[in-house]
């Protein structure tokens, strides 16, 4: 094989390259996709890194006030539980639909979560907290949302102020789990703490062609349109966006773009989980907090 690949494609195991010439993109291009990540789901591939690397960070939160503070820090086995466990409620509370959760929140650990969870067992919807309450509604029909995961009025300003519209403006609409609420039936934490943790209870779908995700565009000149990922998609361009910027699995991405954008949910979040490493996210105001700027 070529000197291209640090850590060879084989099976089980995620493959690492160094591409720094035409040549290397060749090399790369030779090898059938297939063989370059031990699993082609999302939940598959958090659960292979915390298999190998249970105790090791995946998502560390710093504090919104002060930087140099951890709020939040989930190792790989915790991660792996926790969007186990969203992905099982999920289901439940979905009945016999498909789930299909709206993220309208910070930027937080539990904006990936829901987004992972969602896309393992159905489709994730990030959705931007800063549009009108009516854009949002619009994006949310057009995904056929059933379950939000939302901020609160702790958060400041955002679109989760007038969640309580969407009951009339989304029908389809049966759920909504706040986070940052300790208590109560609304409560991310509580809805999650319910659900099991140790295995997916529900089916997962086989099919990583099927559509996992729905992120919305446009929206400056227009009503924001929805646009469908794969989960083969998002799991490839996440490889070849930790080829391009670094896939050493002792590497640290810091995140401060949203999770509803693509630079923030698959050119660095994502990745991230891919290659196994650890995930800094900035501040929930992400790169606009105050020490960003």
């Amino acid at each position: 094989m070529s000197s291209v690949w640090l850590e060879v494609p084989r099976r089980g195991a995620v493959a690492r390259a160094q591409a720094a010439s035409i040549a290397d993109f060749r090399a790369i291009e030779r090898t059938p996709y297939w063989e370059l990540l031990p699993s082609w789901s999302i939940l598959g591939i958090i659960e292979h890194a915390a298999a190998h690397s249970p105790g090791k960070p995946a998502i560390v939160v710093l504090d919104k006030d002060d930087p140099t503070k951890v709020s939040c820090r989930l190792t790989y086995a915790e991660l792996a539980a926790v969007v186990r466990a969203t992905a099982n409620r999920l289901c439940e509370v979905s009945g016999a639909a498909r789930p299909v959760v709206s993220i309208l929140t910070p930027l937080l650990a539990e904006s990936f979560i829901a987004s992972w969870a969602g896309a393992s067992v159905g489709i994730a919807n990030p959705i931007n907290p800063f549009l009108r309450i009516e854009h949002v509604a619009n994006i949310m029909n057009a995904a056929g949302t059933n379950v939000l995961v939302c901020g609160t009025a702790a958060d400041g300003p955002g679109a989760w102020n007038d969640v309580g519209k969407l009951g009339a403006m989304v029908p389809t609409l049966r759920e909504v789990w706040c986070v940052g609420q300790a208590s109560g039936r609304d409560s991310f934490r509580r809805q999650i703490d319910r659900a099991v943790h140790d295995r997916l209870v529900c089916e997962l779908p086989l099919d990583p062609d099927r559509t996992t995700a729905l992120l919305h565009t446009g929206g400056t000149t227009a009503a924001p349109k929805l646009v469908r990922l794969t989960e083969r998609g998002k799991l490839l361009n996440a490889w070849c966006c930790g080829t391009l910027n670094g896939n050493g699995p002792d590497e640290v991405i810091a995140v401060g773009m949203p999770y509803f954008h693509v630079a923030g949910a698959m050119a660095l979040a994502l990745p991230s989980m891919v290659f196994g490493q650890t995930m800094v996210i900035v501040s929930p105001d992400g790169a606009a907090a105050e020490f960003c700027t």
